[in-house]
This record gives C-alpha cells, structure tokens and sequence, in this order.
C-alpha cells in the first residue's frame, strides 16, 4: 500500500519531537510505502519485529526521517513521545533506545550449547534427527556454521551409513551437511517402497493373491524378511567403497573424530611382541592397524 504525505507532517514545527532538525532537513519520497508487518504495541518480540521493520525500509531505501517515525502502536508511541525534544539524530540511536525500553519483549533463546543435547537416537531414522536439529537452531542464539556442522555431525547414530560417508567428504559448512542428508534421506525412502504387482495384470491363481501367511520366529513374514535384506544389500553396496580402503585408513581418517571408541587393553608378552608390527589403535606392538 502506499500513501502521499505533506511535508509539513515532518517539520520542525513540532517543538516537543524528539526528532532533531537534520532529520525534518531530509528530503523524503512523494510516496511512501507502508510497510505490511502490523504496528508494535510493546508485547511481540522486538527483534522479530525489528527484523522485518529494518528488511522493508532497506529494501525501499527509506531515509532516516521515515524509519523514526513507522510501525509504533498506541502505547509505544506514548513511549516515543515521551522521549526528550531533539534527543534523536540517527535511525541506529533510536533503535538502540527502542531494544533498551524494551527489553522485556525480547523472546528468550535456548543457548546455543543446548544444539550438542540432539542426538539421533538407536531408533530413530535420519530425517526425524535432522527435523529435531532444525528446530533447535531455529529457537536457540545465533551460532557459527562450524559449530552447527560439528554438533550434526557428533549427534549422528554412531557407525551409521551416512556418518560413514560424511568420513570421505570434506565438508565445509553446516548447509553442504543438510545437502548430503537430504540426499540420503531421499535414497533411504525410495529404497523402503515396495514393489507392488501392475493393476492390469491378473493374478494367476487366487492362492498367489493371498498374503504370504509363513512367518519366522520373531513373527515376521519371509517376504518382509527378504524385502529387509535386500534393502540391506542395496544400502551397503552403495557404500561398499568406505570399507574397501583397510582398517589403518579409516582410522587415519577418524581417529580425531571422536567417534572410535578407545580400545580395551591387550595383555600380551612384551619381551616376545614382534617388534616390526605396530597397531597405532591399540598403541602396541605385535599387529599391524590393519589387523
């Protein structure tokens, strides 16, 4: 929506504004966009509002003069009126004023430390721990990419595909790691759909249309069986070159990734250890990483 204004409305013929001189001086559009966010009225967040408020008069590069005076309901245009006469020289030094008055309104964020709490869980798949990870970054303080790419990677399922691959990938920033799980979760879910006969083809036999009625032990039928273990092949093929580089590389590459468990002691004879082979997982002699 847009609105003419008289430039009288901005003269300094209002002895009691808090506005100084050098703002009625600025020279001010013939028509001014209203922006669509609704006024505050000292009760909202102000940072959310304070956010969209700045993003419109950016966008419509609105002087100075415009932004003091937009967006202020009933009660804190008292607040504004209130303020003493010429005190205000600068967009940024009202705003200052605006965030301090109130303070009170400002939603509270989850500390950032909170994003190292999220873990995915021995049952819970890949998409619903990226969901609750979101979530968390999207309510908690403002926090670099390196440490928002660091907490997804440690709160993944420990020896989990996709951690597995992440272990070839460098990746840089917290949006390449969405990028990657997106992918995965994408190959997760069309590899779960069943494969269902064609509407057009008939069965032979009424006993093939029946559900398979033999069941395993643990009450599952041997079609899911297959189905699972198909799945499992598919899944693990398409990984097959993680485990084709030996043992002592994939500790190389992992060992300072905090996802290796410490080792348990091995009790041995030191004096008949075969000093020519070193474990560097074990941090003894007698075998090689790779064994």
């Amino acid at each position: 929506a847009t609105t003419s204004r008289a430039r009288t409305e901005f003269s300094p013929a209002e002895p009691e504004s808090p506005l100084t001189f050098d703002i009625f001086l600025e020279q001010l559009p013939e028509k001014i966009m209203i922006p669509q966010i609704g006024f505050y009225d000292g009760t909202s967040d102000l940072d959310t509002h304070l956010g969209l408020y700045t993003s419109w008069m950016d966008l419509h590069g609105a002087p100075d003069a415009l932004r003091c005076r937009m967006t202020l309901g009933e009660k804190v245009q008292r607040w504004y009126h209130s303020l003493a006469p010429c005190s205000v020289a600068r967009w940024p030094q009202l705003k200052s004023m605006f965030r301090t008055h109130f303070i009170g309104s400002q939603a509270c964020r989850i500390p950032k430390e909170s994003i190292t709490h999220i873990i995915q869980g021995a049952d819970k798949n890949l998409k619903d721990y990226i969901t609750r990870f979101n979530e968390r970054v999207q309510n908690m303080e403002p926090c670099h990419q390196e440490t928002l790419l660091v907490s997804a990677y440690s709160g993944l399922r420990p020896n989990s595909m996709f951690k597995w691959t992440l272990c070839q990938n460098k990746l840089q920033t917290y949006h390449e790691f969405l990028m990657k799980a997106q992918q995965h979760i994408m190959a997760e879910e069309n590899m779960s759909v069943p494969s269902f006969p064609s509407l057009n083809e008939p069965p032979t036999k009424a006993k093939e249309s029946r559900p398979n009625k033999e069941f395993t032990k643990d009450g599952r039928s041997a079609q899911f069986r297959a189905m699972q273990r198909k799945h499992h092949e598919e899944l693990t093929n398409s990984y097959q070159g993680v485990y084709s580089v030996g043992a002592a590389v994939v500790y190389e590459e992992l060992k300072n990734k905090g996802i290796i468990p410490d080792p348990k002691p091995i009790r041995a004879d030191e004096e008949n250890l075969d000093r020519s082979r070193y474990c560097a997982y074990h941090k003894s002699h007698g075998h090689n990483t790779d064994q």
